[in-house]
């Protein structure tokens, strides 16, 4: 089974919870899986981020996260041992 995927990332100042209120009415209108990482300031997008200018690119910090993020969302879950419940 497939599923569309989408990952939110806020700006300075913003907070994914912030953003989670704007963009979950939309997972189930469109039947998303949506992640909101949350860091502290924001997620760069000019490049001058903690590795400098290679930040956007594949082998950047950002690049390297975000594969890992999707690598791990992708993985087959156990459903006898997973719970499903959103935590209180």
């Amino acid at each position: 089974m497939k599923c569309k995927l989408m990952i939110v990332s806020h700006g300075y100042g913003g907070s994914a919870k912030d953003l989670s209120n704007t963009f979950c009415p939309y997972a189930a209108t469109y039947d998303l899986i949506i992640i909101f990482p949350q860091v502290m300031g924001g997620w760069d997008s000019d490049g001058n981020g903690p590795t400098g200018k290679l930040s956007n690119t594949k082998n950047g910090i950002y690049g390297i996260f975000f594969r890992h993020l999707i690598e791990q969302v992708a993985k087959p879950i156990d459903r006898s041992t997973f719970d499903y419940k959103r935590p209180e």
